[in-house]
């Protein structure tokens, strides 16, 4: 590994998951390679704008917006999703 400078973190809570459609598909995303990650493969997801979010149910329809904006696909088209969010900070030691 190797250190990078705390711009290239994201301060937050990211979520994403999987993501089934109605023709029993799985949406996947394919990552550009211009970050650190090691894999090219990732669920879709993003960071929470929306920081004032009380009820999980507030949580999953973020992560719908996010599959929207990401994908182009709406609800309606998605018969399941599983959200997996995580807060996201740097840390300097």
């Amino acid at each position: 590994m190797f250190q990078v400078g705390e711009q290239y973190y994201c301060n937050g809570l990211a979520i994403g998951g999987l993501i089934k459609t109605k023709d029993n598909k799985y949406i996947f995303g394919k990552r550009t390679g211009k970050t650190i990650a090691v894999h090219n493969i990732d669920i879709i997801g993003g960071i929470v704008e929306d920081l004032g979010i009380k009820t999980g149910e507030e949580l999953a329809k973020c992560n719908l917006k996010e599959i929207d904006e990401e994908t182009n696909i709406q609800e309606e088209h998605i018969v399941h999703t599983t959200l997996h969010p995580h807060f996201t900070t740097y840390i300097e030691s």
